[in-house]
C-alpha cells in the first residue's frame, strides 16, 4: 500500500502576507534602533562635556578658594588688587550683559613650588573666540611673578616667569558657550588688606557641542552653575558681619 502525501506548501497570496508582514517588523525594528542608538550618542556626548567640564571646575575651585593667600613668612604684601583682577568687567547680575563670556580674569596666591620653596603665583584664565564658530576655547596659564603687586599686562622675564610647562597646571576647556562670573560679598572696609576684593565668585559655564557622525543632528548644551568663596578674602570683616 502507498501513504498519501497530504501536506501542502504555501501559496503565493500565504508568501506575500508573510513577506509584508516581516517587512513591517524589519522597519519597526530599524526605527527603534536609531532612536535608541540616537540617545545613546547623546547621553555619549553628554558624558564628555560633564568631564570636561569637571576638570576645569576642579581646578577654578582651587584656585578661587586660594585667592589672596599670603605665605606667613613670605615677605612680600598682599593687596585686594592682586588677589583676584578682572581684565574686563564681570557680569554682575546682568550689569554688563554683553560680558556672558569672560575675556580674563586672575588669581594670586603664594604657593610652593618642587623645591619647597615659596613663591608668588599668578593664575590667568582667559577665553578666546574660535574662528568661524559660535563657540569659545578658554584655558588656565600660571606664572611666577617677579615684582609685586603682581598687576598689569603679562611681561616674560621682567615681571613675571612663565612656568607653567615645569607646574604642569595647563588646563584648556572648548566649546564654551557662556562663561560668566558674578560677583559678590564685595569687601568694603576701608583700611583691611583686601579692601573692594570679592568674598564669593557666582560662575555659570555652558557648554555646546554637535556630532553628526554619531547621529546627534541638534547641538547639546550642558549648563553649570556654582559658587566659590575665597577664603582667604573672606578672613577679613565687612561692615555687615
Amino acid at each position: 500500500m502507498t501513504q498519501q502525501n497530504n501536506m501542502r506548501g504555501y501559496t503565493i497570496v500565504e508568501l506575500m502576507i508573510a513577506l509584508v508582514v516581516s517587512a513591517i517588523v524589519i522597519a519597526g525594528s530599524l526605527v527603534g534602533f536609531n532612536i535608541i542608538e540616537k540617545q545613546f550618542n547623546e547621553v555619549n556626548l553628554e558624558t564628555a562635556l560633564d568631564r570636561q567640564a569637571a576638570n576645569f571646575i576642579l581646578e577654578l575651585q582651587k584656585d578661587i578658594s586660594m585667592a589672596g593667600y599670603k605665605e606667613f613668612q613670605g615677605a612680600i604684601s598682599m593687596s585686594a588688587a592682586e588677589s583676584i583682577q578682572f581684565e574686563s568687567s564681570p557680569y554682575d547680575d546682568g550689569d554688563n550683559p554683553g560680558q556672558i563670556v569672560q575675556d580674563e580674569f586672575r588669581i594670586t596666591y603664594d604657593a610652593k613650588d618642587d623645591s619647597d620653596v615659596t613663591y608668588r603665583k599668578n593664575v590667568q584664565y582667559s577665553c578666546t573666540k574660535v574662528t568661524g564658530a559660535e563657540y569659545y576655547t578658554c584655558s588656565k596659564r600660571v606664572v611666577k611673578c617677579l615684582v609685586s603687586p603682581c598687576t598689569g599686562a603679562y611681561n616674560i622675564g621682567v615681571n613675571v616667569d612663565n612656568v607653567a610647562s615645569s607646574l604642569k597646571e595647563l588646563t584648556k576647556l572648548d566649546r564654551v558657550k557662556e562663561f560668566s562670573i558674578t560677583r559678590d560679598n564685595i569687601k568694603n572696609l576701608p583700611g583691611t588688606v583686601y579692601h573692594g576684593a570679592p568674598q564669593v565668585l557666582r560662575i555659570k559655564l555652558v557648554l555646546v557641542d554637535t556630532d553628526k557622525s554619531k547621529g546627534v543632528g541638534e547641538a547639546i548644551e550642558k549648563i553649570y552653575h556654582f559658587s566659590v568663596r575665597a577664603r582667604n578674602v573672606s578672613m577679613i570683616k565687612n561692615y555687615e558681619d
